[in-house]
């Protein structure tokens, strides 16, 4: 609750400090964007379990798109026209989720299935020209994406377990800290909606893609992180094999959103 209204000061104050300014203050809004992941790593394992289990499944898994689309919120502060008349800002926070469901049926009527969730939570930095009509940034945006799969075991009779009477089954997780750069531009409609339209791009993962995509919440035999290569996690018994797994770089990529936001304060 503290950061929070220090956080709600600390905008107030970008507000009065360009009262000036052709259009600025705080600023709430929603964005639909596209953010795309380098899904060849799920989808290999997706074509090895529908390959493993060739001989007895009635419906295979679908694989994962490489672009997932959905929508964002966002608050912060936004200025056009200061200093002068000639430079534009923005400090923003944006969040968002996607959420994929697959799933595939056994020739017992046994279901396996995928939840894929990424939440993206994300601090966004412009600065660039601008006057009373519109603005031209750069864009530096710091992004945590958190994404997780919960892998169900679904019985005839409907009921659903994550349990580990099936070692595939579990919560697996890992995150993507990201700084990623690009522009964003956008124009005033009327005296406070603002049109911004963003692209950014990967550019720096800290400490580089050394981090699996893991279940804490157990020890099997097998290897807690959740496999690329199906076939090759169920012949591994001791989880020796530690390459074998979804990785937190699995989930980067460029991501493109138009918005609109409005201005609460001029």
């Amino acid at each position: 609750m503290r950061s929070t209204l220090l956080l709600l000061l600390l905008l107030h104050s970008f507000a009065l400090l360009h009262a000036q300014s052709a259009f600025g203050g705080l600023t709430i809004g929603a964005a639909y964007g596209i953010d795309r992941m380098d899904s060849a790593n799920l989808n290999s394992f997706v074509e090895s379990f529908n390959t493993y289990y060739a001989a007895n499944i009635k419906a295979k898994y679908a694989s994962f798109p490489e672009a997932l689309s959905g929508p964002a919120i966002r608050v912060g502060y936004r200025g056009s026209g200061l200093v002068g008349k000639k430079l534009a800002m923005a400090f923003q926070y944006q969040t968002g989720k996607h959420h994929v469901p697959r799933s595939a049926t056994l020739g017992t009527g046994l279901k396996n299935e995928i939840n894929l969730d990424m939440v993206n939570r994300d601090v966004l930095i412009e600065l660039g020209v601008g006057g009373k009509r519109g603005f031209l940034n750069a864009l530096m945006q710091g992004q945590f994406r958190n994404s997780t799969i919960t892998y169900y075991t679904i019985y005839q009779d409907g009921s659903r377990s994550i349990g580990y009477e099936f070692d595939i089954n579990g919560y697996y997780e890992v995150s993507t800290p990201e700084i990623m750069a690009g522009v964003s531009a956008g124009l005033q409609l009327g005296k406070r909606v603002i049109i911004p339209i963003q692209v950014v791009f990967p550019v720096w993962l800290p400490g580089g893609d050394f981090i699996n995509m893991t279940d804490y919440d157990t020890s099997r035999y097998r290897s807690n992180d959740f496999p690329r290569e199906f076939d090759f996690w169920v012949k591994d018994r001791w989880g020796v094999d530690d390459g074998n797994a979804i990785t937190q770089g699995n989930f980067r990529g460029m991501r493109f959103s138009i918005g609109v936001e409005i201005l609460l304060t001029r």
